[in-house]
């Protein structure tokens, strides 16, 4: 499991500024495929934990993406004024 979250990491930060309706179908098919591959009736508690990595890693590339952004209009702004 772990291989395979570093990889979603990997991934999802060279996809940080696509749009969000297209990240959100690209880690749709990836985890509908790793629960396809691992779901068995006692791996339950497995699946969820690595849904619940994965939304936690989707949710802190959009903050950076969203922080990258503000950075960007402040130093836009900065120069700006300096004109």
């Amino acid at each position: 499991m772990h291989a395979k979250l570093k990889m979603i990491k990997a991934e999802m930060w060279r996809r940080m500024h696509q749009p969000i309706p297209k990240q959100g179908q690209w880690l749709w098919y990836v985890v509908r495929g790793y629960f396809n591959y691992h779901a068995v009736p006692t791996n339950a508690r497995a699946l969820h934990v690595f849904r619940h990595h994965v939304i936690d890693l989707w949710r802190r590339t959009l903050r950076r993406r969203h922080f990258q952004q503000v950075q960007e209009a402040m130093h836009t702004e900065a120069k700006a004024r300096e004109c």
